[in-house]
């Protein structure tokens, strides 16, 4: 299950906070070119 890895990945790497911004002021520049694809590749970033 994922939750498995998740777990196993937090015991190697330590705590993990992860949280959305909702503000597009937060996203960096580079992934604003092209938005659509990009929030897509910032979101996978983040859940790794």
């Amino acid at each position: 299950m994922i939750i498995n890895k998740l777990y196993k990945i937090v015991e190697e790497k330590g705590p993990v906070c992860v949280g959305l911004d909702t503000s597009i002021d937060y996203i960096p520049y580079e992934f604003l070119k092209d938005i659509r694809m990009n929030i897509m590749h910032y979101l996978n970033l983040i859940k790794e």
